[in-house]
Order: structure tokens, then sequence, then C-alpha cells
């Protein structure tokens, strides 16, 4: 090789490198704007929020603008009548939901009670099956015939409705539960 083709390798060589080096910071600002755009998409969709919720906090006010208002005009009576309306309905709307939260409150007492008076009867009813397949095994192991062996389905009440939950049969389960168990105490115990 020649002192120039010597030359132009290294010349070569060195804008090689050169060449690699943009290429990873082209990558690096890449990754970098990326990134950015993900950031400045979520703090826009943060101030989007704080700007809807200072409006509507906005909207609540008669005179929010700080200009002055002819308190007699008919537009500004209009806008009070709704504002008053408007407030009646949202506290209406709340008091519906405090009295709904109280009802639901006291359905989860009364379902409470209820369970725990399953879950005893069902502890009983467990001992009861226990004592019934021990009674069945003994006579079975005796080649006495008894039918089927006894299944835990025909022992075991079942957890009843929860009543407060939205699916469609409302409060009538609870009452029609409560109705049926309290029936069972007597035959349940004997």
């Amino acid at each position: 090789m020649t002192k120039l083709e010597e030359h132009l390798q290294e010349a070569l060589q060195i804008v090689g490198e050169k060449y690699e080096h943009l290429k990873e910071e082209a990558i690096s600002l890449q990754s970098c704007m990326v990134l950015n755009n993900a950031y400045c998409d979520r703090l826009r969709h943060q101030l989007q929020a704080q700007e809807d919720s200072r409006r509507k906090k906005m909207n609540n006010r008669l005179m929010g603008d700080g200009n002055p208002v002819l308190l007699t005009s008919v537009d500004f009576v209009r806008k009070v009548e709704e504002y008053t309306k408007n407030v009646e309905e949202r506290e209406n709307a709340a008091q519906g939901r405090r009295e709904e939260r109280a009802e639901i409150a006291k359905m989860k007492q009364q379902w409470d009670e209820l369970n725990k008076e399953r879950l005893e009867k069902n502890e009983k009813r467990k001992a009861q099956f226990q004592e019934d397949c021990k009674v069945w095994d003994e006579n079975k192991r005796r080649k006495v015939s008894q039918g089927a062996r006894p299944k835990w389905q025909d022992y075991f009440i079942p957890q009843l409705p929860k009543p407060w939950e939205k699916n469609g049969k409302g409060k009538e389960l609870e009452k029609e539960s409560g109705n049926r168990d309290s029936g069972s105490d007597s035959s349940d115990d004997e």
C-alpha cells in the first residue's frame, strides 16, 4: 500500500467512527423525544382536568367574571333561579345517597346476622352429616343395605344472596331467604 492509500484508509475509518457516533446520537435523541412526548401528553391531560374542574367551580358562581351586574335584570334573575334549582337538586341527590347508604348498611347488618346463624347451623349440620356418614360406613361394613351415602349438599345451607348488590332481584331476596331460613329452625335442631 502506498502512503496515500493508508491516509485514505485512516480517513475512511475516522469518517465511519463519526458516522456510528452520529447514528447513536440520533437514536438517543429519538428516545428522548418519545419520552418527552409521553410526558407532555400526560401533563396536557392533567392540565385539561384541572381547567375542567376550575370551569365547573366557575359555573357555580353567579358573578364570577368580576364585572358589575344589574341585580334586577332578567338574565341575572334567571341565573339565580337556575342556581338555586341546581343547589336544591344537588342537596336532594346527596340526601338520597346518604339514605341509600344507611339502608344498605342496615341490610348488610341484617345479612351478617342471618349469615352468622347460617354458619352456626351449618356447623351443627356438619356434625350430623359426619355422624350419618359414620353410621352409613358402619352399615356398609356390616353389609346392611341403606341406600346411597349421605351427601353434604343435602345438609348444607347455601349462602344467602346479598340484597344490596344490584342484580335486579332487589330487597325481596332478603325477605324470602330470611323467611325460608327462619322457618327451618325447628327441623334443623332436631
